[in-house]
């Protein structure tokens, strides 16, 4: 065991305590320690990683009236873990990998979703996602963009018509002012 951990071990020689550092999974296994020649029971190590960040993922039926979230990471080399769920900041009573939800259901409206991942080493948290809107607000903000854009289009035509009438209108002052100096009465001098 001591050539494994040659720079990794340090030994408190009041204790007896053996610290192991900078361990990864591979040094994960069963070992037995010998002290004064006397071989001592065996013990067994697991090195557990830490959980990486997770990802709400959103499947939902097609009426979109119910969704499933699932929390997405791979946790293979940071197992055990346990899976929990926040709405707005607060934990709720579910720790599956999965959670379902009714869109009609008010509690659930606007508000932000994330779960977390823990294991004995650490834990991270996904960043929050708004599943649900209100669909009344939804469509308030589509009829209010949609009246934005005609009310612009409607100033774009009334600037281009009155560019377009006093282009027209201009011309046709220059031309009667043209017409006026030029004619028969006004070269020879009345």
């Amino acid at each position: 065991m001591y050539r494994e951990f040659k720079d990794r071990c340090k030994l408190d020689f009041n204790t007896g305590a053996l610290t192991l550092s900078n361990l990864t999974v591979k040094d994960s296994g069963i070992y037995t320690a010998e002290i004064n020649n006397k071989v001592m029971s065996p013990t067994e190590i697991t090195v557990i990683s830490a959980v990486p960040k997770p990802a709400v993922s959103t499947q939902c039926n097609s009426e979109e009236t119910r969704c499933t979230f699932t929390c997405e990471a791979n946790v293979t080399v940071a197992e055990p873990v346990t899976y929990s769920w926040m709405v707005d900041d607060e934990k709720i009573d579910e720790s599956s990998r999965s959670l379902e939800k009714e869109k009609d259901d008010p509690e659930m409206v606007g508000k932000l979703i994330s779960c977390q991942l823990e294991n004995p080493v650490s834990s991270e948290r996904s960043d929050d996602v708004i599943p649900f809107t209100n669909s009344i607000w939804s469509g308030v903000i589509i009829g209010v963009i949609v009246g934005i854009v005609i009310v612009i289009v409607i100033i774009v035509v009334v600037v281009l018509l009155i560019r377009c009438w006093c282009r027209c209108g201009s011309k046709t002052l220059n031309e009667v002012e043209y017409k006026e100096q030029n004619s028969p009465q006004t070269r020879n001098g009345e």
